[in-house]
């Protein structure tokens, strides 16, 4: 019992353990028949769901749909109903959680920023050679590339400038 975070860490990086969980997964996933096109239209529907598929509203009051009446899609976006003082509440599942799961799964949402290799260096390297000048979009090779903390940059860029007039 002691151990056992520990165990479950060494035991998660051996191969054939990895090997069996993936398996058993799998075999879950088949005996379930759960697919992750499923998945992906579940959240579709919270994601694009419309309050109006759940209830009506006037310029006075707002009215709950029979159940009877909803769509099956309707059904699937209701988190919970319940009974208030006021009447009843109905909450629907979060959309932007939805929207923000499906926009992980196809990528649109990024954690890293991708940088072309070109450009770069003639905005980091300004002295660098020109390879080619009659070309502007020519990509220049950067050897090293520095960050200058806060502090330094009123001293650094009083040194740029003083390169510049030098050339």
């Amino acid at each position: 019992v002691k151990t056992a975070n520990e165990q479950a860490a060494r035991l998660l990086t051996n191969v054939n353990v990895k090997k069996a969980l993936e398996e058993k997964k799998t075999e879950i996933a088949e005996e379930s028949k759960l697919k992750a096109s499923d998945v992906i239209d579940e959240l579709r529907r919270i994601a694009f769901s419309d309050i109006t598929q759940v209830m009506s509203f006037s310029a006075s009051k707002a009215k709950i749909k029979s159940s009877r009446k909803l769509s099956e899609d309707a059904k699937k976006t209701i988190a919970s109903v319940s009974q208030t003082q006021a009447g009843l509440t109905v909450k629907l599942h979060d959309k932007v959680k939805a929207l923000e799961l499906l926009g992980r799964y196809l990528n649109i949402f990024t954690d890293r920023v991708e940088v072309d290799g070109c450009g770069l260096g003639l905005i980091l390297n300004m002295n660098a050679p020109a390879q080619n000048e009659s070309k502007d979009s020519e990509c220049v090779e950067v050897d090293k590339v520095s960050i200058d903390s806060d502090s330094d940059s009123a001293a650094d860029s009083d040194s740029a400038a003083d390169n510049k007039k030098k050339s």
